[in-house]
């Protein structure tokens, strides 16, 4: 077992959408997220481990499967929830009904991160969800649903706040293994720096 391997499963891929709403679908507004989840993650000093990382389909017993021969030390689910009403909005994270000990804490802690990110705090629920239930019971696991696909405002502010979201998520499940401490942004190279300054200079002056 890898020491610090977090699991992460971005929800939907391929021909599964999963929700569509406002011109967004599901599938990609998840990889997203499951994406900046895990460099995050990585900055705190984890391994990360993607069901997937590109736009493919994957059952969900092909994902648990993978979870489970990782074996990490948790797991996540990420989805975007839907309702039919464009009124139905919030940010809510679930654990089996049967769930350990150890897999309401790890929820709670993910929970206690992101419900300040303003959205409507629907709170730490329990459903019996395959990507809850097959997961192998020593592995804390959870599902995440950031907000409606649907609801406008939940949409933007996902969108708006996709670093900050993804950082309080990361920070949930670091947090869950222990005190941690933001990693310091390396400083960008000079030379770096004046090159992305002339490569806007350029694009500004192609526009005129």
């Amino acid at each position: 077992m890898a020491k610090r391997l977090i699991a992460l499963d971005p929800g939907h891929g391929g021909t599964d959408p999963g929700a569509i709403g406002n011109g967004f679908k599901e599938k990609d507004l998840t990889l997203q997220l499951a994406l900046n989840v895990g460099e995050h993650l990585k900055g705190y000093g984890f391994d990360v481990f993607f069901t997937r990382t590109t736009d493919i389909y994957l059952p969900l017993k092909t994902r648990t499967d993978r979870i489970n021969s990782a074996k990490p030390i948790a797991s996540l689910s990420i989805h975007i929830n839907s309702f039919y009403l464009a009124t139905a909005n919030g940010i809510e994270i679930f654990h089996h009904p049967k769930a350990p000990i150890a897999d309401k804490e790890f929820v709670k802690v993910i929970w206690d991160m992101v419900k300040g990110l303003g959205f409507k705090q629907r709170g730490v629920k329990t459903k019996n969800l395959h990507m809850l239930r097959e997961i192998d019971g020593n592995i804390p696991a959870g599902l995440i649903e950031v907000g409606f696909i649907k609801n406008k405002a939940d949409l933007d502010r996902l969108l708006n706040n996709l670093q900050e979201i993804s950082r309080a998520i990361a920070g949930g499940i670091a947090m869950y293994f222990g005190p941690v401490e933001e990693p310091e942004e390396k400083p960008v190279p000079l030379k770096e720096q004046i090159k992305t300054k002339m490569d806007e200079l350029y694009k500004l002056i192609k526009k005129l």
